[in-house]
């Protein structure tokens, strides 16, 4: 007998990440990439690429990094490796063993935020996610009060719509990172077509009696209302 469970569907994502420089995120990418940690790697110049992919709900995100350098690109540089990406990771440092990097690190994540907006970059139409790294090298595990606060001044200012803060250490499980990216994963604007997609496929194969469209803040939905008799 054949399986009947239904089909993995494909979403593959452009992702942008940058923040400061030093700050982990090249190692973020490694370890989701299933690459060891290791103290020891070369800083990024100018572009670092990466993958992977993660299933979810019958769902394989293929995840395509693009890490950019904190280096001030000109405008054309910037346009060129945000071109048509689907969502973006916003990186901090929580290291309070080495205080030099936590306040340029947290500023330069408005920075980027900046740089973002100055190349109409449409920060409205895709999810932001901010990280907080090396919290086992700081007493603070989660932003504090004023980060937050910082935050959802920067959300407001530029016009996000859908955003999400993680923290935790790239040293340590990747859950907590992986959990977060799969979430903003799925409010991406090709998440949501799949979805329509799919709902339209449901409400068209063999013309199942009982199945109707309703409207809900979040979109359409389909309804199955199946009675006696009604098969």
């Amino acid at each position: 007998m054949e399986d009947d469970k239904p089909s993995i569907s494909e979403i593959q994502l452009k992702v942008v990440v940058a923040g400061y420089i030093g700050i982990g995120k090249t190692q973020l990418l490694n370890r989701l990439a299933g690459k060891e940690f290791n103290r020891h790697y070369n800083s990024t110049v100018a572009l670092h690429l990466e993958r992977c992919v993660r299933t979810h709900e019958r769902v394989n995100y293929t995840f395509f990094f693009w890490e950019l350098d904190d280096r001030d690109h000109n405008v054309g540089c910037r346009r060129l490796y945000t071109a048509e990406a689907d969502m973006v990771i916003l990186m901090w440092d929580a290291s309070t063993t080495e205080r030099r990097f936590r306040e340029p690190s947290f500023k330069a994540v408005g920075q980027w935020l900046n740089k973002l907006d100055d190349i109409d970059f449409a920060l409205e139409n895709r999810p932001v996610l901010f990280v907080m790294n090396k919290t086992d090298r700081s007493e603070i595990k989660e932003p504090t009060p004023e980060e937050k606060k910082q935050i959802e001044a920067w959300v407001k200012t530029y016009g996000i719509k859908t955003y999400d803060i993680v923290s935790g250490s790239v040293k340590d499980s990747m859950e907590p990172f992986e959990q977060k990216l799969v979430e903003c994963a799925k409010k991406t604007t090709k998440a949501f077509g799949l979805a329509r997609t799919q709902a339209t496929q449901l409400a068209t194969v063999g013309n199942f009696p009982g199945v109707r469209e309703a409207n809900n803040n979040s979109g359409t939905v389909l309804e199955r209302k199946v009675t006696m008799g009604n098969f």
